[in-house]
């Protein structure tokens, strides 16, 4: 090899380098694209006790930077149940994702009685299940 060759060498290496991860890049997202099922059915997210939506910021925002959703909506749920959303669902929407947002957080009326605390908690999800059915028809 000579001198011109050797000094190339670095360059080509550093190109085939940023070409290969490149195609790693789009290859990975395409592969995300497919292996996740496509469907209009929503995905929700919900918080544990004493958080908020913004727990679930993290996860529903890698879905969306691996090309599983374009679609984030926040349902925001009030302490009488109901349920209003920041945004609507648009159409025929792939993969879309529910962060819900629980006003009473913390049960507040069953520090004494946590099992129906629990299924007082399971009326606010259930109420979003039905926001969102309602939204479809």
């Amino acid at each position: 090899m000579d001198v011109s060759t050797l000094k190339r060498f670095p360059l080509i290496t550093i190109l085939t380098t940023i070409l290969a991860f490149c195609c790693l890049a789009v290859s990975s997202r395409a592969m995300a694209i497919q292996h996740y099922r496509q469907s209009t059915v929503p995905t929700i997210f919900v918080h544990g006790w004493g958080s908020s939506a913004r727990a679930e910021d993290k996860m529903a925002r890698a879905a969306q930077r691996a090309g599983v959703t374009k679609t984030i909506v926040r349902a925001n749920v009030d302490r009488q149940g109901k349920v209003s959303f920041d945004r609507n669902i648009p159409k025929g929407a792939i993969n879309p994702i529910v962060e819900v947002n629980l006003a009473d957080n913390k049960l507040s009326h069953y520090k004494d009685n946590y099992t129906a605390g629990y299924h007082h908690g399971g009326t606010y999800v259930k109420n979003v299940v039905k926001a969102l059915a309602d939204c479809k028809k």
